[in-house]
C-alpha cells in the first residue's frame, strides 16, 4: 500500500491532497492516514495542513533522488 501512496505522489509531481489518496483503490481514509504517519515517521513525506484535509508533499532530498 505504501508504494501506491508514493507511486501516486510521483504522478503528481510530489504533493497530493489527503483526500485524494484516501480514495485510491483498496485504501480507505483510515488506512491511509496510518500509512502517511509512518511515511513521515521515516521522514519520506511531509505533511501541509490545508483547510479541513492535508497537503502530502515527498521530501525534497527523495524527490531529487529520484529524479
Amino acid at each position: 500500500m505504501k508504494k501506491k501512496i508514493v507511486t501516486k505522489l510521483i504522478e503528481n509531481n510530489g504533493q497530493i491532497l489527503q483526500s485524494e489518496l484516501s480514495r485510491i483503490e483498496d485504501i480507505g481514509k483510515l488506512k491511509s492516514h496510518r500509512i502517511i504517519r509512518r511515511l513521515e515517521e521515516r521522514n519520506v513525506i511531509e505533511i501541509e495542513k490545508h483547510g479541513k484535509t492535508n497537503i502530502i508533499k515527498i521530501k525534497k532530498e527523495i524527490k531529487d533522488a529520484l529524479n
